[in-house]
């Protein structure tokens, strides 16, 4: 009975984000004694069950009763199936964005690339102007 009972404490502490050290000072007890009552090696008093109730917000009888280790294990396996669901609908989501954007992609790629075009002609222009007005000059000095 201590050892579900001790595996019980581990459970919620460890939920909780509570290190034994921590515990121990809520308990007014040692780490070790944390670590005695976590293994079952040892008989839990009640005012120690009394105060473990209310730091972890769990009734005596469900510390004593319940099987949280199974609790959070089923817990943990659902999430990570709710977690794998969740993916792949959005891997489907971007799947299908990828799909419907592709034509519009290739379209602005072209227009990007006229745009490109346009500028580079621009510019070839205005160097070709100012080679004319050079040679021009060199004209009218000979």
């Amino acid at each position: 009975m201590f050892k579900k009972i001790g595996k019980n404490i581990k459970v919620l502490r460890n939920e909780g984000n509570i290190t034994q050290s921590e515990l121990a000072e809520k308990l007014g007890i040692t780490r070790q004694q944390v670590a005695n009552y976590e293994s079952g090696r040892v008989t839990i008093p009640l005012k120690g069950m009394v105060d473990m109730s209310t730091i972890f917000d769990v009734s005596i009888d469900d510390l004593i009763k319940n099987d949280f280790f199974k609790d959070f294990k089923d817990k943990n396996e659902r999430e990570t199936q709710e977690n794998a669901h969740t993916t792949s609908i959005q891997e489907l989501i971007n799947k299908s964005i990828t799909q419907k954007l592709k034509p519009f992609e290739d379209i602005l790629n072209k227009v990007l690339i006229k745009l490109e075009i346009k500028d580079l002609k621009e510019e070839l222009t205005e160097e070709l102007r100012k080679v004319n007005l050079e040679i021009r000059k060199e004209q009218l000095k000979n």
